[in-house]
């Protein structure tokens, strides 16, 4: 009887599984089931990772570009500190000069002022003789 009903059943078109098999399957499928949704959470990961990636991308562009910017005004800061190191060698040189100049000049001024004081004085003391001959005589003494 068994025979007979397992006969009709595949005629009508129907599939007979054994009992153990049937489990596997059912084992299978659940495995199958859990490996999909592992899978569909793998393809999220990697979609959030891509994003990433390309916000990671964008990110390390603009970097670049702030790197080659900031070497750009490293570099122009860099010779304009060199076009002032220079500047202030030549001005300390020309200072050096000019301190040179105005010593020697200043020496040269001195030493004409001194000059003047000095004829200054020998006129006040020719004055002062005249005065003193004019006011005292010839015959009286007198003592600066």
């Amino acid at each position: 009887m068994k025979q007979a009903i397992l006969k009709l059943l595949l005629r009508m078109g129907y599939t007979v599984i054994k009992l153990e098999e049937w489990q596997k399957i059912q084992t299978d499928r659940i495995a199958f089931a859990g490996a999909s949704r592992e899978l569909g959470a793998a393809v999220a990961r990697a979609a959030a990772l891509d994003g990433q990636l390309a916000e990671s991308r964008g990110q390390l562009a603009a970097c670049l570009t702030d790197r080659h910017s900031l070497n750009l005004r490293l570099a122009r800061s860099q010779a304009h500190v060199q076009a002032l190191m220079r500047r202030k060698h030549r001005l300390q040189t020309e200072l050096r000069v000019s301190r040179d100049q105005l010593s020697a000049g200043d020496s040269s001024g001195r030493i004409r002022m001194l000059e003047e004081e000095n004829r200054a004085l020998w006129q006040r003391l020719i004055d002062l003789e005249a005065y003193l001959k004019e006011t005292r005589g010839t015959t009286r003494p007198y003592y600066l």
